[in-house]
């Protein structure tokens, strides 16, 4: 066997032992930014809930996130400072060229003696292009010291967050943008549409409408948020929905998909 032969082979190996992939897969790219400190939650506590978030959300190699040496120097530029509102990390993820942006709230609360600590995440997910919430997270771990260890606070709050980061990513991941469509709309103005309960609407949850168009001339698609509507009527299969405040007209097609809001007992 030649020399060349050799090194052909184990370069070879080293890629079947690496698992590279033979081609570069399609990823979403995400900015993660530092969440809100809520009651008993420090500022180091909100950057290092980021951080964990972010390398869970990247083990599936789906989910590219934006570095934070990038995000923060695009801060600078613009004159932000974390916490941010939702308008500012909106309009920070799409100078960061980023299809999807993550937030929340952290809280935290340790009992006397140490003896056992409680986080609470709330993370919101929104599609940058559409201004959307689509998705989100609503996590409390609780753990307690061991009676026979000496625990710090330090080590049981690591601890929560390394727990709490793996369930929020979780249910980030398996937490799909529920979406359907407009059938009709009827005389009143009401949207008829072919999705329901069995696709995880509700009665009074809210669905924005959106309009997907190809140029023929640019062959570029376009998807712009025609408005919002609430849920009037909801079966397992389909649903009636009233549109909210003033928009641009509807029609049979259009896109709908679903707002997300914490549940009830995770708002603040």
């Amino acid at each position: 066997m030649s020399r060349r032969t050799r090194r052909f082979n184990a370069a070879a190996a080293l890629l079947l032992f690496t698992g590279l992939p033979a081609a570069p897969t399609a990823t979403t790219r995400v900015l993660v930014m530092d969440f809100t400190a809520g009651h008993g939650a420090t500022a180091f506590l909100c950057r290092e809930l980021a951080d964990s978030l972010a390398l869970a959300l990247m083990e599936d190699g789906t989910l590219d996130v934006v570095p934070r040496s990038q995000m923060e120097q695009e801060m600078d530029l613009r004159g932000l400072h974390a916490p941010l509102s939702e308008a500012d990390a909106l309009k920070l993820a799409e100078g960061l060229r980023a299809d999807r942006a993550l937030t929340g709230e952290v809280e935290l609360q340790v009992r006397e003696n140490l003896t056992g600590v409680k986080l609470t995440v709330r993370a919101v997910l929104y599609e940058v292009p559409l201004q959307l919430a689509v998705s989100g997270a609503a996590v409390t771990v609780q753990l307690e010291a061991k009676p026979d260890e000496s625990t710090s606070r330090d080590r049981l709050q690591l601890d929560a967050l390394s727990e709490a980061c793996a369930r929020a990513a979780k249910q980030l991941r398996s937490g799909s943008a529920t979406a359907g469509k407009v059938l009709v709309v009827d005389g009143r103005g009401d949207l008829h549409l072919d999705i329901g309960t069995r696709e995880g609407l509700r009665l009074g949850a809210r669905v924005a409408i959106i309009r997907s168009e190809i140029n023929p001339k640019t062959a570029e698609r376009t998807v712009r948020k025609l408005g919002e509507a609430k849920i009037v009527s909801v079966g397992a299969t389909d649903a009636v929905a009233t549109p909210l405040g003033q928009q641009l007209p509807v029609r049979s097609l259009d896109q709908i998909r679903l707002i997300y809001e914490l549940p009830k007992g995770q708002r603040k």
